[in-house]
């Protein structure tokens, strides 16, 4: 652990037990965040994860620890045998933080507001007719969508007043969660609790601390009760203390995807594999990161009931073996330099990726020290996370590496279609096709039983791994620390869940 940060920790400690820092009110929750939303309209881009992780808004259906979708919005809901109409009890005595009651047809103008606005929401699923009557909401989709209900606890669908006016992308929407925002400024989103529920603290204030480490001294200061996606780093510093540190076997693939277009060093599945084995994950998981990841494999994570043990992965760490590889390739050192070419060109590899999650920087340079040995020079860029949105759409890298939840919707289909799959206009920047990739997309897409979609998700796997399709450095345990003033933080393996009115004050000693 870098000793800088060690030593700001433990002035902050000592600043915190000496009374010196300044007591919060006793009515204000305050959570550490490290990225300001560039917007608040909950159809651009991901902005509806912000939504419901602030406690904004909430969806039909929500996540219980094993991925099972729940009712929540809605109490009930069924599906005809061809799971093509759906009906849902949309739950009665639910109201709008400006008290408009949550009605079928405020949910259905909501859902049909997603669809209008976000070139995302099409990835999900395609609506045929959607149809309200008092609380009872009808969804007939194009297609069968055996998991409609997880698909809909998808952030992307959290429920909003359309009929609600003012600058939805700058002061946020109207949703039924526990808290509204009343202010927005470049350092801290105020919030007041939704005056038609029973909400436990009367505000929420939301503080943008760029800095991970920055974020974990300002709760060991006392300065903010909840601290989610605390950095692996960071965890020894609160426990045994009077922090409470809750876990999970978190749904997320740390990976990069390979640009595999005409022309490109990776369209060649041979320098795909020569990379991957020459990192060595392993290691990187277990002492880089200080075993707060397991190390990377199969697309989906051991978290999900997808095969993981069964799968076979072809290119496990062997630098000898990368070696030969690129050789064969054509790729050698000619001129001593250390770093092989090819036709007079240089096997340089441009890795791009983004600060918000601290350990994806470490990992970037571990792949650039690896490749390195195998006479690969890898450029790393580290950028904003919507400048690396833009480049990704551009082509203008090698190396995609992000931090993906797999399962959002409970499900791996959208997943591994989108970043992989042909048809995965929003997320398959990659340049890699497959036709037999595609046909297993097609035939999970129709697959209702959940043993038939199971053994297709794990040849869909399979494949990947044999074509060397993307680089996954682990899969992190996710974690959420909170200070002794509050109870009732918990981190699901959802990661939407982070403040809830589940969060209340402790009781007094």
């Amino acid at each position: 652990m870098n000793r800088r940060f060690l030593a700001l920790a433990a002035a902050a400690a000592l600043l915190s037990a000496s009374g010196c820092a300044p007591a919060l009110p006793a009515d204000t929750l305050r959570m550490a965040q490290t990225v300001i939303p560039r917007s608040l309209d909950p159809a651009d881009n991901y902005a509806s994860w912000d939504l419901m992780r602030f406690g904004v808004g909430e969806c039909l259906a929500r996540f219980d620890e094993k991925m099972t979708p729940l009712p929540w919005l809605a109490e009930s809901w069924s599906a005809d045998p061809s799971r093509t109409v759906w009906t849902f009890r949309i739950r009665s005595g639910v109201f709008f933080s400006n008290g408009r009651p949550l009605t079928a047809e405020a949910v259905r103008a909501s859902l049909l507001r997603v669809f209008e606005r976000s070139p995302r929401a099409r990835s999900f699923f395609t609506p045929k007719a959607i149809e309200a009557d008092g609380q009872r909401l009808v969804i007939r989709t194009e297609a069968p969508a055996p998991n409609l209900p997880g698909l809909l606890a998808d952030p992307l669908f959290l429920v909003i007043d359309t009929e609600a006016s003012g600058d939805i992308r700058r002061r946020g929407p109207v949703g039924t969660g526990p808290y509204r925002l009343d202010e927005a400024d470049s350092a801290v989103f105020h919030f007041s609790a939704n005056p038609y529920r029973a909400v436990p603290f009367r505000r929420l204030d939301v503080v943008f601390v760029p800095d991970p480490g920055a974020s974990s001294m300002a709760l060991q200061a006392g300065e903010t009760d909840v601290l989610p996606n605390a950095a692996p780093e960071s965890l020894p510093l609160f426990r045994g203390g009077p922090y409470r540190v809750s876990e999970t076997a978190s749904l997320r693939a740390v990976l990069a995807r390979f640009n595999a277009a005409p022309g490109r060093p990776l369209e060649d599945r041979r320098v795909r594999a020569a990379l991957i084995s020459a990192c060595d994950r392993k290691t990187w998981c277990e002492i880089l990161l200080g075993g707060a990841f397991i190390p990377g494999g199969p697309a989906l994570p051991p978290s999900m009931d997808c095969g993981f043990d069964a799968l076979r992965d072809p290119n496990g760490y062997d630098p000898e073996r990368a070696k030969r590889l690129l050789d064969e390739a054509g790729w050698t050192d000619t001129d001593g330099d250390g770093i092989r070419e090819k036709d007079g060109r240089k096997l340089e590899l441009t890795l791009i990726t983004y600060p918000d999650r601290p350990y994806l920087p470490a990992l970037a340079e571990a792949v650039q020290a690896d490749a390195g040995k195998a006479g690969i020079r890898v450029r790393i860029e580290i950028v904003d996370y919507s400048v690396l949105v833009s480049r990704g759409k551009d082509g203008s890298w090698d190396l995609l590496a992000t931090s993906i939840l797999t399962g959002s919707t409970g499900d791996p289909e959208v997943y591994l279609d989108r970043y992989w799959g042909s048809g995965g206009e929003e997320g398959n920047v990659t340049g890699w096709h497959s036709d037999a990739y595609d046909a297993l997309a097609a035939e999970l897409a129709s697959a209702i039983e959940p043993g038939q979609r199971r053994a297709i998700v794990v040849r869909m796997q399979q494949l990947l791994l044999d074509e060397a399709a993307a680089l996954v450095f682990g899969y992190p345990k996710a974690a959420m620390v909170s200070s002794a003033r509050v109870k009732g933080a918990k981190i699901t393996p959802a990661d939407y869940y982070w403040i809830t009115d589940a969060i209340r004050p402790a009781e007094k000693p």
